[in-house]
């Protein structure tokens, strides 16, 4: 059935992210999303939540920011309090410059998972890229006015 199909191209999909190929692993964990999206049998959730949370980390691995915050943020639906997910649009969103819901993704990653090393090196160097990015932007402003 659907959750055979789906369970099948996880498997090929987590080949593929083992021999580098990010696209693919990308590609084959979002064709085994579809298969049990909208279920509400628990397997076929747990199913969906791996598959999204899979594809978030082969869309981080190939800089596709975007891609990385909308599978995270699917993830997200099927389980809220993801630390995994919480982890993954956080670090998706601090590199596509939204520091503000980065750093909120990361707060709550936090405190689901104090012990998360990850998740408190992520936090910090939200912080410290959005400082750069600030003093960047007066850098500009101060040559635009002078």
């Amino acid at each position: 059935g659907k959750q055979a199909t789906a369970a099948e191209l996880k498997e090929k999909g987590t080949a593929a992210l083992k021999a580098g190929s990010n696209d693919e692993a990308y590609e084959l964990y979002v064709d085994a999303a579809s298969y049990v999206e909208g279920e509400s049998a628990e397997p076929a959730r747990a199913l969906l939540l791996s598959c999204q949370l899979n594809a978030a980390a082969a869309a981080l691995k190939l800089k596709e920011w975007a891609l990385a915050e909308a599978a995270a943020g699917k993830a997200l639906a099927v389980e809220p309090a993801s630390v995994k997910a919480l982890y993954r649009r956080g670090t998706a969103r601090m590199h596509g410059g939204d520091f503000a819901a980065a750093k909120a993704d990361l707060r709550a990653a936090a405190t689901a998972d104090p012990k998360d090393r990850a998740v408190r090196d992520a936090f910090a160097e939200c912080g410290r890229r959005e400082a750069e990015a600030k003093k960047a932007e007066k850098a500009v402003a101060a040559r635009m006015f002078s």
